[in-house]
Parts: C-alpha cells; sequence; structure tokens
C-alpha cells in the first residue's frame, strides 16, 4: 500500500521477476484496481501471493473510492476465512517532505491496520535511485523513523530501503512471519470491525479518521467562503423579482444539513413559463440566478467557484464513504457543473445559486430519507453524513 506513484507496481514486478501490472512513468496513477499476482518464493518451496493496490491521491478516483475499494476486498478476504501475511507500506524518499495527503494517507492506513497488527507492517522507502546526495535520503529518513513512522515503530513495525532489486524485494518480503499458519495471523481491525462487529464502512475507525481529514480540509475552503460570502453581503440590495415569479417566505426551522442558522427565509416559486431555482437568505433575491455573491468581482467569482469546486470534492466523498447514492448523485451533479464552469473560463454567477441549491436539497432530501422506510445500515448513515456535514459546516 501507499501513495500513487510510491513504486507498489514496480515493487511487485521486481519481485516476480517478470511484468505483472502496468507501471507509471509519472504520478499518474495505472493501478486502477486491486490485483493478485501469484509466484513462487525464492526458496522454491511455497507460492506467495502479493496483493498490488490502487494508491491514495489518485489521479482518476477520489480517496473515498481507493477506501472504499480495499476496504471491501479486505472485508471479501476475511469472509473467505484469508487473512494477510502482512502489509508493506510503500512511501518515496524523493518527497522532500512528509505533509498534507502522505500524513493524511498514514492515519488512515494505521487505523486501518491496527495497533494489534503494527508488528505485521513493514515501512518500505523506495526512489532512492532519485536522491542524488545520498546523505539527504538518510536525513529524511531519520526523520521518518524520529517522528512521523515512531509510533508505528515503537508497536513493532519494521523499516527497509527497496533498493529496486529482486534481492533487496524478496529481503523486505522476508521480514513478515510466512510460515504463520491462517489461524495464527490477525484480521486487521477494519476486518474485524466490518466482519466481527457488523459495521459498516463509514462506522470504522480508519473512515471516520478519513472523514475528519476531510472536514480540516473543508475547514480551511469555508474560511475564504464565509469571508467573500460577508463581503459580498454588504454590495449586494434586495429588489424587486422579475417578472412570472412570486415570493414564497420560508418558516424559520432548526438548523440542520446546508443551514448554519433557524431563521426564515425566501424561496423563488415560478409560474407558468418560468424558471424557478431555489435561493435561501434572510432577504428575497433579486433573480432567479441572482446570489449573495452577485456583487463580486470576476477574480472574486473565480475565487468561489474554486473554493466551491473543492469543497463539494470533499463532501462527494463523504457521501461516498457513507454509502448514501442519491446524495452523492446530487452533490456530484453540482459539482460537475462547477467544473464544467470552471473548464469554460466562466464565471457567472448562477454557480453560487447552484452550489445554495444543493445545501437545500441535501437538507430537504435527508429528511425526507429519514421519514421513508429505509434499512437501518442507510439510516445509520445518513446520521453520519448529516451530522459530519452540520459539525464541519460544509454549506
Amino acid at each position: 500500500m501507499g501513495l500513487t506513484g510510491a513504486g507498489k507496481s514496480s515493487f511487485v514486478n521486481t519481485a516476480v521477476g517478470r511484468t505483472e501490472v502496468v507501471v507509471g512513468n509519472d504520478l499518474r496513477s495505472k493501478t486502477q484496481e486491486i490485483q493478485h499476482i501469484r509466484c513462487l518464493h525464492p526458496d522454491g518451496r511455497r507460492n506467495i501471493v502479493l496483493v498490488d493496490t490502487p494508491g491514495f491521491d489518485d489521479t482518476m478516483r477520489s480517496d473515498a473510492e481507493i477506501l472504499r475499494s480495499i476496504a471491501d476486498w479486505l472485508e471479501v478476504t476475511y469472509r473467505n476465512k484469508i487473512k494477510l501475511s502482512g502489509l508493506l507500506y510503500l512511501h518515496r524518499i524523493s518527497d522532500v517532505r512528509m505533509a498534507g495527503t502522505p500524513l493524511r494517507n498514514l492515519s488512515v492506513f494505521r487505523d486501518l491496520c491496527g495497533n494489534d497488527n503494527m508488528k505485521n507492517i513493514v515501512l518500505v522507502t523506495t526512489m532512492w535511485d532519485e536522491v542524488k546526495d545520498q546523505s539527504i535520503g538518510s536525513k529524511r529518513e531519520e526523520e521518518l523513523l524520529s517522528d512521523f513512522w515512531a509510533d508505528m515503530i515503537r508497536l513493532g513495525s519494521r523499516d527497509r530501503r527497496f533498493q529496486g532489486t529482486r534481492e533487496s524485494a524478496w529481503e523486505i518480503i522476508n521480514c513478515l512471519d510466512l510460515e504463520a499458519s491462517g489461524e495464527r495471523r490477525k484480521p486487521l481491525q477494519i476486518q474485524r470491525e466490518m466482519v466481527d462487529r457488523g459495521l459498516q464502512l463509514h462506522e470504522t475507525t480508519a473512515a471516520r479518521t478519513f472523514i475528519r481529514t476531510l472536514m480540516q480540509l473543508a475547514g480551511e475552503a469555508k474560511k475564504f467562503w464565509t469571508k467573500l460570502r460577508n463581503k459580498s453581503r454588504r454590495k449586494t440590495t434586495p429588489r424587486v423579482p422579475p417578472v412570472g415569479l412570486r415570493l414564497r417566505h420560508v418558516p424559520s426551522r432548526s438548523p440542520t444539513i446546508g443551514s448554519s442558522s433557524s431563521e426564515a427565509g425566501w424561496s423563488v416559486v415560478s409560474s407558468p413559463g418560468s424558471s424557478g431555482i431555489i435561493s435561501r437568505g434572510s432577504t428575497p433575491p433579486s433573480s432567479p440566478a441572482e446570489s449573495n455573491v452577485s456583487g463580486c468581482s470576476i477574480n472574486g467569482r473565480q475565487d468561489t467557484l474554486l473554493a466551491a469546486i473543492r469543497v463539494l470534492g470533499l463532501a462527494h466523498q463523504m457521501a461516498d464513504i457513507a454509502n448514501i447514492p442519491m446524495l452523492r448523485g446530487i452533490i456530484g451533479t453540482a459539482l460537475r457543473i462547477a467544473q464544467h464552469i470552471q473548464e469554460m473560463g466562466g464565471t457567472h454567477h448562477a454557480i453560487t445559486q447552484v452550489i445554495e441549491s444543493s445545501g437545500w436539497l441535501l437538507d430537504e432530501i435527508a429528511l425526507y430519507a429519514m421519514r421513508c422506510e429505509l434499512s437501518r445500515d442507510m439510516k445509520r448513515a445518513l446520521h453520519s453524513f448529516q451530522r459530519w456535514v452540520t459539525l464541519g459546516s460544509l454549506y
């Protein structure tokens, strides 16, 4: 396991001695699905199955999709009485710093495995040939061992360097207890949670850690979003709605998904032949396409668009982890609209209307769904999603 571009597929091909999986020459992922490669151990006495997984920070799939695919595979294998001998976590020593995505990925990986399995993990540094000054690489390695990997090593994990040779690959693999029978091998924490305890993915320790990282990222975008909205509100004054539209006052209610207060708002109701786009706020909107940031400059709307794309992307991953297709579809639609407008170079203020409407739709559909005849697991997922979005103040 490891980030995209860490050298997982190259490690597998080197160990096997032939090309079994396609290797990318850059940071664009080539491994899209989990792949199993059976090979003969160099001692000639046993077969070994190497499992190549797609990496986080993928160019084609979100981190939520990657986590779900790995979790689903681990669940199925454990239900079939298959346990892993161990895990190799690969990290590029050529990376200048350990921050952002690598650090978040490491946290999720730890909680996916659990403390009881730390001794079955080998922390592997790769890409040593890309470090011109080996002393710099050694300093980075020392920082990993003394800081970022310190707790894992204290609990029994080992570290090794992959030198790009078959001998080096098997030296690393042999660090694991390959002789242990299936009965002696321990399931990973996420396997125990999903199979033995019957938890859904979003309820597992690894997924909760993943959601916390998303909420932290959303908080950064939210700061800019709030600042821009407050600034634009001072520039916007209410006007009479256009012909063909009438305003309907929405009574106040308790805040849930997408609402930060219990104040009453307004919705635009279309007459025959007109378009009615919903808008929420303490004052009536001036038109169905006009929003709180209509007074922003071109640059302001561009910044708003980028912030909206990021927040919607994070919310989409939350819905994916919770496995709520209807919410994922709604958020995905708004996200695709925003991305298309960005690709066209547009900054029309209607994008803000899409974002605000998506928050309202999330709220209404979640409330409606809670009243429907849904399975217990789906209701638990909806409750979790509602809590995440409310705590994270995504909208």
